[in-house]
């Protein structure tokens, strides 16, 4: 395409010509492009590439200056319109992940950044609508402050990138121990790819199979993360749909505070099988044994008085003259009682 060359070429030229170019074949395709067409053909390809090329060039010019941009560049408002136009059909959401996905790669304070900017009226319809849903549900797991903050970041940008290699840096980067960084991975992939599960039409505007194929190996790959944990992290990648159970699935039929009891258990399970702790002992046993404590005592628990009346009484029966020692008995709901004459 003579154009998208033109446009590949501008880029060492003068940037009016290069967003004016970009303008041009973004107007182009809004009025060649066929989203109803099955097969691929010449033009179709075409209009692929003007398009990759336009919205990578639009998006250079979208970030903290754009006030200034704007002002600079006469093409500017209607480039950004033409893309907005080319991404309002729901059937090319492919088409605003990629312009997303250079907007991650352009900003070098990541997807938050990018998020934030996006609150703007100008670019509100970049952000996908299971991104503002998202928004709107604070994250709980961020009690674990900057750390996991940086993983569930390059979580994200990677799901928008497409590219693990520098979630993997980041990870390996962190000063923490192993069990910590399975932690904090285990629960960042709840919050960025389960929690997709839950908003309206997930399973259609949700994670592409293909990245969740790709974050499925790196798991596997990750050397100090147990076969138990790669277990769950593979559930949560799938929202438990292999799982025995279904009980941590998520759905957007779910009410919040049953989204939010479930949030409440996997931070739990995470907590108790990454950073196991003598002190949470008792909770592990209440979590997964519970049979063990059945006669456990537990700080704050009411003190048993059964003892101290079963030696008053047996006592108390001592003094008869005819004595017979008390025999107890137990109903079915737990509770002892005893016959005596």
């Amino acid at each position: 395409d003579v154009e998208t060359v033109k446009l590949l070429k501008a880029k060492e030229g003068g940037e009016n010509i290069q967003i004016s170019l970009a303008s041009r074949i973004l107007d182009r395709t809004l009025r060649t492009i066929h989203v109803t067409s099955n097969s691929l053909n010449v033009n179709c390809l075409k209009d692929i590439a003007g398009i990759r090329a336009s919205l990578d060039v639009l998006s250079t010019y979208l970030g903290d200056d754009f006030t200034d941009n704007v002002r600079r560049f006469k093409a500017l408002p209607k480039c950004l319109e033409a893309a907005k136009h080319l991404c309002s059909n729901s059937s090319r959401s492919v088409i605003q992940s990629f312009l997303l996905k250079q907007l991650v790669r352009y900003d070098p304070n990541g997807i938050d950044a990018v998020k934030e900017r996006c609150k703007r009226e100008e670019f509100k319809w970049i952000m996908p609508p299971q991104s503002e849903e998202q928004t709107k549900s604070p994250d709980t797991f961020i009690i674990h402050h900057q750390n996991y903050h940086t993983v569930r970041e390059a979580l994200g940008k990677a799901i928008l990138t497409s590219n693990v290699d520098d979630l993997n840096i980041v990870i390996e980067n962190l000063q923490a121990q192993p069990s910590v960084r399975s932690c904090y991975v285990l629960l960042a992939l709840f919050r960025e790819v389960t929690t997709s599960f839950s908003h309206p039409n997930g399973e259609d505007d949700g994670i592409p199979t293909r990245i969740l194929g790709k974050l499925s190996r790196y798991i596997e790959g990750i050397q100090y993360l147990p076969n138990e944990l790669k277990g769950l992290a593979g559930n949560f990648l799938t929202n438990f749909e292999n799982a025995n159970g279904q009980l941590l699935q998520l759905s957007s039929r779910q009410s919040s505070n049953d989204r939010r009891l479930i949030e409440l258990l996997v931070h739990f399970l995470v907590v108790m099988k990454c950073l196991p702790h003598r002190l949470l002992q008792p909770l592990m046993n209440l979590a997964f044994n519970p049979a063990l404590m059945m006669n456990a005592f537990i700080p704050t628990m009411p003190h048993d008085d059964g003892p101290e009346v079963m030696r008053a009484i047996e006592n108390a029966s001592g003094m008869l003259i005819t004595y017979r020692q008390p025999k107890w008995y137990e109903c079915p709901n737990g509770h002892r009682y005893v016959v005596t004459e």
